[in-house]
């Protein structure tokens, strides 16, 4: 019950299936599964607050991220190439979304955005072909370059912004003209 951190490519490229994170863990260091190929499921306690830069990239079975309520920071290329999850949810205090987060997500159907969210970086959601729809939070202030570009299976989003957030460079390239927007 000491462990607080799992540190820096600790289980780089491993042959994991599985892993449940325990209860005292509190950071995911750098890579700390990275290239885990065969990495299916990931149970987390709900006590972890960092997510670090390419802690599960290119983790290509792992299906599904169910992060925990008190998760604040994940890092850039996170979950970069995870080209078999279809489903994610972002917890309320997790305030900034980092560069390739989410990027390359082939089968990703469904991503839930907390409401805490104020910037979503460049080419978080590059490449997530199968998403449907969007609901950008309202304190969204930033959009990155690239954020949604190629995200072509979007058909509705919705944006709550308080404010119009800044929008970076072709941020939602692919996306088409014609789909409704509130």
């Amino acid at each position: 019950n000491s462990l607080q951190e799992i540190s820096t490519q600790a289980f780089y490229s491993s042959g994991l299936t599985s892993v449940t994170i325990p209860d005292s863990v509190q950071v995911i260091g750098k890579a700390a599964f990275g290239y885990c190929s065969k990495l299916a499921k990931v149970s987390f306690n709900n006590e972890l607050r960092e997510i670090s830069s390419q802690a599960f990239y290119y983790c290509s079975a792992l299906t599904s991220v169910s992060l925990p309520a008190k998760l604040k920071k994940i890092g850039d290329n996170a979950f970069y190439s995870c080209s078999a999850l279809t489903v994610a949810n972002i917890p309320n205090p997790v305030q900034r979304i980092e560069i390739n987060t989410f990027c390359s997500f082939s089968k990703l159907s469904s991503v839930t955005l907390g409401n805490g969210l104020k910037y979503i970086g460049e080419s978080a959601f590059y490449e997530c072909y199968k998403l449907t729809s969007l609901v950008i939070p309202a304190f969204v202030d930033t959009i990155g370059d690239w954020a949604f570009c190629s995200c072509n299976g979007v058909k509705i989003m919705t944006c709550n912004a308080v404010k119009p957030p800044i929008l970076g460079y072709l941020a939602f390239l692919g996306i088409g003209l014609n789909i409704p927007v509130y």
